[in-house]
């Protein structure tokens, strides 16, 4: 397999069939992918009917696969693409018969571009197959949900999200998803996607240069003598996780310093201990996002350690939902940003990080196990106004 490189090879094949694989290092073939198509007339294109069609183009799928180096035990994720909706059922039985415990596609609209990378765009996919899921609360009882790609309705399947990520069963879920009924999200209050913590929260402080720089001076005479070479780690109590949505504990007998932080979040969807960093995203699966309140005297009043000022119970929102990896174009093109009553107050960028994500990882995971369902706080956007 080729090591740390893009590779993609595409099969011209007969009678509008298409397959494509594409590798990326080290060593890991990131997906294939198919089509199936009908004429303009409705009528089928290629060999006989849609079954067999399908059948033709999971074979070129293999073919796409040694061509481009790899092996089934390679695979992470097979997409079919389907024209018309009628036929998933059908598509996707052939498909299981070819590539069993392969994570599926989504289906797709007419007209769909595969992209080069081999990760299909979120707005080409049928809009219940989207993995955006959360855990949402329904007569009194959490319910996993998966969001459609407008974020206006709710498909509410069996399981928790709890379960999901810690079990694997991605697959499963997206199947589900895809021919569930949906109902409007409006008016469904969602909790925090996770509710079962292996540990307290990892996260990591400082981690954008603007935001470091902007803090100097500021830290009342804790600021450290250099830039850090090394990420800061600290962590956070789960009893701060609440819902998206919920009321933060706010006390001011507790506190007199009560301060925001806009987070990106990274839930680990893998155990795994010494990770390298080419290998950092085979343990994420997904992103969520976290209100990181912090009563900044409590931080500093306990010999410069950020655990009392970071641990309140209640003081940190999380959701509103976890976005699999695989709807992420980019990781390092996330926009956070945090408003106070309407106004902008954090605008950033994860690509002005000062430590990257798989940087993170390797070092959080060296000589520590990091369990599934975990989570790692990524900190600090840059600041427009400090909170009052």
């Amino acid at each position: 397999m080729p090591k740390n490189e893009i590779v993609s090879d595409q099969l011209a094949v007969p009678n509008g069939h298409f397959a494509q694989a594409t590798v990326a290092g080290p060593g890991r073939l990131v997906f294939i992918s198919g089509m199936t198509a009908r004429n303009t007339e409705g009528g089928i294109t290629g060999v006989g009917d849609i079954t067999a069609q399908t059948h033709q183009v999971c074979q070129n799928l293999r073919a796409a696969i040694q061509a481009a180096g790899g092996t089934l035990e390679d695979i992470a994720r097979v997409d079919v693409y389907v024209r018309d909706m009628n036929d998933f059922d059908a598509i996707h039985a052939v498909r299981r018969q070819y590539f069993t415990g392969v994570a599926p596609a989504s289906t797709m609209g007419r007209g769909v571009q595969v992209r080069e990378r081999g990760i299909s765009h979120r707005d080409q996919r049928h809009r219940s197959a989207v993995m955006k899921l959360a855990t949402a609360i329904v007569d009194g009882e959490r319910r996993l949900g998966a969001i459609t790609s407008d974020d206006t309705e709710i498909a509410l399947l069996p399981g928790s999200l709890d379960d999901v990520v810690r079990s694997g069963t991605l697959e499963s879920v997206r199947d589900a998803a895809a021919q569930a009924p949906t109902i409007a999200l409006a008016g469904i209050r969602l909790a925090a996607p996770l509710s079962r913590f292996n540990r307290d929260i990892l996260c990591t402080g400082w981690n954008y240069w603007d935001h470091f720089e902007e803090s100097k001076g500021k830290r009342e005479g804790q600021d450290p003598a250099e830039a850090p070479k090394h990420p800061t780690f600290f962590t956070k109590g789960p009893d701060t996780v609440i819902g998206p949505a919920d009321d933060i504990a706010y006390d001011p007998d507790l506190s007199a310093k009560w301060d925001y932080e806009a987070e990106v979040v990274l839930v680990i969807g893998r155990d795994g201990r010494d990770i390298p960093e080419e290998q950092a995203w085979e343990h994420v699966f997904g992103f969520c996002v976290a209100n990181d309140v912090s009563q900044r005297d409590l931080q500093r009043a306990h010999g410069g350690q950020w655990l009392k000022g970071k641990s309140i119970d209640a003081t940190m929102p999380l959701g509103p939902w976890i976005t699999t990896t695989d709807e992420i174009d980019d990781p390092y093109g996330l926009q956070i940003q945090c408003e106070i009553n309407g106004e902008l107050r954090q605008d950033a960028s994860t690509k002005q990080m000062a430590f990257r994500f798989e940087r993170l990882i390797a070092e959080l995971s060296r000589g520590m196990t990091l369990r599934a369902g975990g989570r790692a706080a990524h900190r600090h956007a840059q600041r427009h106004r400090k909170c009052p």
